[in-house]
């Protein structure tokens, strides 16, 4: 499990690289995609796979919101590298090549789970952005309370 959050983090981290996101946003980037892809590993092997997802993409939502508020940055900064570990790419590639070789029988297993997936994801974003932005208000004010003190 170390090793897959390692290489999880350094590929969210070569992301957001080709996002141009600035270096200083690097660490906090590769820690989103992180967090997210760890809540969905433990849902991975079970019947609740797709809620597992769903979890995921509504952790790096929020995770998203609350780093562009503190920053002050833009919040696709954090949320399009941080949301890649959980797009279906290779289920899209298997998808595609079993229409390819005829197999139509698993094509059309492999794309409903592979619609599911991306589904998981879109309804967990959109979840989180059906919050009013003055709830992440509520953590620039606990830093500011912070740094008073």
């Amino acid at each position: 499990m170390f090793f897959y959050l390692i290489f999880c983090f350094l590929a969210v981290m070569c992301f957001a690289v080709i996002f141009n996101v600035p270096r200083s946003e690097f660490l906090t980037c590769g820690l989103i995609g992180t967090a997210g892809w760890t809540v969905s590993f433990f849902f991975r092997e079970s019947e609740m796979m797709f809620f597992g997802i769903f979890l995921a993409a509504c952790c790096i939502t929020a995770l998203s919101r609350i780093f562009a508020r503190v920053r002050h940055s833009p919040l696709t900064m954090y949320l399009v590298p941080g949301v890649l570990p959980l797009v279906p790419g290779g289920a899209a590639y298997n998808t595609m090549y079993a229409i390819l070789i005829g197999e139509q029988a698993s094509a059309a297993l492999l794309a409903i789970n592979t619609l599911q997936t991306a589904a998981s994801i879109c309804l967990g974003i959109l979840t989180v952005f059906a919050f009013p932005a003055s709830w992440f208000d509520s953590f620039m004010n606990l830093l500011k309370l912070s740094k008073k003190t």
